[in-house]
């Protein structure tokens, strides 16, 4: 993610395949810079899947920083 707009917090849900993983929140000393975060995905959203889908919404008022890259990686 890379975030810029030092004046606006960054605040989201994360979800994949409509299940809301947990809430995102880019503190204002992590602005203007890429940060590379982890989530860890349940198994069972992930199981015997080639794609799934992962959705950032913002929270009222608030923006989702820009996204680059999202890469899944299995454990």
């Amino acid at each position: 993610m890379y975030t810029k707009e030092i004046e606006t917090m960054k605040s989201f849900d994360l979800s994949i395949e409509e299940y809301r993983l947990k809430d995102g929140l880019i503190e204002l000393e992590e602005m203007n810079k890429f940060v590379l975060v982890r989530y860890d995905i349940p198994r069972l959203l992930t199981e015997n899947k080639t794609s799934v889908c992962v959705q950032f919404k913002a929270h009222k008022d608030r923006k989702v920083p820009k996204v680059f890259a999202v890469r899944m990686i299995k454990n």
